[in-house]
């Protein structure tokens, strides 16, 4: 049961390093972050498959067994799982460069550009 944490952390913590990196080194190539996300979505499916099943009481043994308790999880996950569903999206137009943030760096290199080149 705590493989499945312990591996996410381990894949977050590389994701981490990744992020860090980005400050030095711009790349669109984020491997170990497109990883995590997907991973943490995976993750996030499988625990809403279990929560009509028995293995609720397995995967939340912290949580009382009630309906409304399995009602709270699964819009957790659910509202979770969106989120995973947008930073995924994201990710992959960072990977092609069309999110607005790459044209905005473009923009701000051709400005500074021009400025080395009038001077």
């Amino acid at each position: 049961m705590a493989l499945i944490p312990v591996a996410l952390m381990f894949i977050a913590s590389l994701a981490i390093i990744e992020q860090i990196k980005l400050f030095g080194h711009h790349t669109n190539q984020l491997i170990y972050s497109k990883v995590f996300f997907r991973s943490q979505l995976i993750v996030n499916i499988i625990l809403m498959v279990s929560i009509p099943t028995s293995l609720f009481t397995f995967f939340y043994q912290f949580i009382q067994n009630t309906g409304s308790n399995r009602l709270v999880v699964l819009i957790l996950l659910l509202l979770s799982s969106s989120i995973l569903l947008i930073v995924n999206k994201r990710l992959g137009l960072i990977a092609t460069n069309h999110d607005k943030y790459y044209a905005r760096l473009t923009a701000y290199q051709s400005v500074l550009k021009n400025n080395k080149e009038m001077k």
